[in-house]
């Protein structure tokens, strides 16, 4: 039997109040900041912090050139998922959107096959 330690258990109560408590914070921001301009800033935070990892490890952040056509459309696509999503949450309730937002594996499941 293999015993956790309490940075695992941290590690795994934060994530879960983290992504449980993303919907809250959207809702709360909504007084004072667009739809957009709120998934933008999500975007910069999630790039700057990718960027800072590619540079600590000394990794390439282009891609190859065979594939950046393929990397632009999934970046489009992306963008416009969370874009809509956040216009979405805006538009309901903060329980309506957590229920949604925590339904989508189900319909992505479905739609897979």
């Amino acid at each position: 039997m293999r015993v956790v330690d309490g940075r695992c258990i941290f590690s795994l109560v934060a994530i879960n109040f983290l992504w449980g408590s993303n919907i809250v914070f959207i809702k709360v921001a909504a007084d004072s900041i667009t739809p957009l301009y709120m998934a933008s800033f999500r975007f910069f935070l999630a790039a700057s912090a990718l960027y800072a990892y590619l540079y600590f490890k000394k990794c390439s952040s282009m891609p190859e050139s065979g594939t950046r056509r393929l990397y632009l459309i999934i970046s489009l696509f992306f963008t416009l998922h969370i874009g809509l999503f956040y216009i979405g949450a805006f538009k309901t309730s903060a329980s309506h959107a957590v229920v949604l937002i925590n339904a989508h594996i189900f319909f992505v499941a479905l739609l897979a096959h």
